[in-house]
């Protein structure tokens, strides 16, 4: 995962993440316990679920980091 990420700086610097690709996207590590995963799903929530002053439904994006890839799958 490391090596991915090295390579992939982009995707997991929420700042150089919006200047490439136009939205907010932040890392969540799946290896957490149980308990700050629900923690960090309910905030994700409450935080991308609607705008503030429009009440406009906004969206959540979930990439599997997954590949057929012998090499990717090395990286991951």
């Amino acid at each position: 995962m490391k090596e991915f990420a090295n390579k992939n700086v982009e995707l997991f610097n929420p700042m150089m993440a919006k200047a490439k690709y136009k939205c907010d996207a932040y890392y969540i590590d799946l290896n957490k316990t149980s308990h700050l995963l629900v923690q960090d799903a309910s905030y994700f929530n409450g935080l991308f679920s609607h705008q503030r002053d429009t009440g406009v439904w906004k969206g959540m994006l979930r990439i599997d980091l997954i590949s057929d890839d012998p090499t990717a799958r090395m990286m991951l």
